[in-house]
């Protein structure tokens, strides 16, 4: 049976107890809000002990992030987003089988279990974020990394969806704080399980379907058995994971306003809480008839780029090459002209000019300059860019920073000012938007 997951967000008047009937799998979250007012829940019991809450909340000192809690085939689990600390619950007692000292990382990763071994997706730390895959080794009491191939760097998406065929990453941004790199993506990424290999996911929309904002924070989201779905200003979003397709709801479909204080997932069947609502329960599969298919997903190898210094090497290769044909035909020409000049003529001087070739970047700042726009969003900018729509995101992203990068250093070399700046819209603080300093 596929996990269960259960979120326990504000606290609401209501006791939550186990029972001695879990399923091989059970999983809840407990926000950090339900770890101060909640101590007294009942997760279950084990070797004739009940497990509180509270006993975690001891254990787990920093007080400001969530606490799962996974029964895993009878073994009780618990780990504490951000974290690295696992606690196994062994003989009436919580002992932690990490054994190391780390925090940072992980947080807003995704714990999951697939076939009996458990691991870790993504997360974000101090300075950068990413979706490595680490898996807890019980004989070395530490969390090792799965190499995988091509792996998107810098990049996290909350819309993750597991599968039995690899992992789903929809939507999402590249974002460091060591290079100030931060962009959106309006496709995806899937991660197989057979090759551990990255792709790259290509969403192909409907015919007059209007593409949803990428640029806004993704805030309810439920990963199901068959299905993942987000709500987004335009209403709620549904990835049916094997047929690889794209489903739009409107938003009365679901009625889910606001994150709920409660919600479990057991296969495609939801229940939630909201407030002093009486719980609800639907399954989602029944919803399928009411939605419209306004995209199709294709799995695609990812384009990848030349490495720098191998495109070096082939540079100054050709610059070699055309140097010396470059001097040989000089030579070759000014004799023969030389020669046919001579006699009673004057010498036919052979001259070189020394100006040199138009700077490329100064070339595209002129052009900013003469559209005259201030203001540019993402895919505005690509297009003016004349970026191929086709091409992956990624690589639009590495093309837009580079001619970003290269047309400031051009404005600052005459002006003294940078003239491309990223900057949240006014409108908006979720959205950003590129701001042309035409004047520089």
């Amino acid at each position: 049976m596929r996990s269960i997951v259960v979120f326990l967000g504000i606290l609401f008047n209501i006791s939550f107890h186990s029972s001695t009937g879990w399923a091989s799998t059970t999983h809840f979250y407990f926000t950090s809000n339900a770890r101060e007012t909640s101590k007294q829940w009942v997760l279950g019991e084990k070797d004739g002990a009940q497990l509180y809450l509270g006993q975690l909340d001891s254990l787990f000192k920093r007080k400001n992030y969530g606490i799962h809690v996974i029964n895993q085939d009878g073994q009780w689990l618990a780990w504490q987003d951000c974290g690295f600390d696992l606690l196994v619950w062994d003989n009436g007692a919580w002992k932690n089988q990490y054994q190391f000292n780390n925090f940072g990382y992980t947080c807003s990763g995704t714990i999951l279990n697939r076939e009996g071994r458990l691991y870790l997706l993504g997360g974000k730390g101090p300075f950068h974020q990413h979706v490595d895959l680490i898996e807890f080794y019980s004989q070395f009491g530490s969390w090792e990394l799965i190499p995988v191939e091509q792996q998107p760097l810098n990049y996290f998406s909350p819309w993750k969806s597991i599968s039995d065929q690899g992992i789903f990453l929809l939507f999402g941004t590249f974002s460091s704080k060591r290079t100030d790199q931060f962009d959106f993506v309006n496709q995806g990424y899937f991660l197989d399980w057979n090759t551990n290999k990255w792709m790259s996911l290509k969403l192909n929309w409907k015919q007059n379907q209007d593409i949803p904002n990428v640029e806004q924070e993704i805030s309810i989201f439920f990963d199901l058995q068959d299905y993942s779905i987000v709500k987004l200003q335009e209403g709620w979003f549904m990835l049916d994971k094997g047929l690889k397709r794209i489903l739009f709801l409107e938003e009365a479909a679901l009625p889910i306003q606001s994150s709920p204080d409660y919600f479990s997932i057991s296969n495609n069947q939801l229940e939630w809480k909201i407030g002093n609502e009486p719980v609800s329960t639907l399954e989602i599969s029944e919803l399928i008839a009411q939605a419209k298919e306004v995209a199709s997903i294709q799995i695609v190898p990812q384009v990848k780029e030349v490495a720098p210094k191998l495109r070096l090497q082939t540079l100054g290769i050709l610059l070699a090459f055309f140097v010396v044909f470059g001097g040989l035909a000089y030579t070759f020409f000014k004799k023969r002209l030389t020669k046919k000049h001579s006699g009673n003529s004057a010498p036919f001087e052979f001259t070189t000019t020394s100006e040199k070739a138009p700077d490329p970047m100064e070339i595209w700042r002129q052009k900013l300059i003469t559209a005259g726009k201030e203001f540019y969003t993402t895919e505005e900018l690509d297009a003016f860019f004349e970026f191929d729509p086709e091409d992956t995101a990624e690589n639009k992203r590495v093309k837009r920073s580079r001619l970003i990068k290269g047309i400031n250093e051009s404005a600052q070399k005459i002006t003294g000012k940078s003239m491309i700046e990223r900057e949240r819209q006014p409108q908006d603080k979720r959205y950003f938007r590129y701001s042309i300093d035409l004047s520089s």
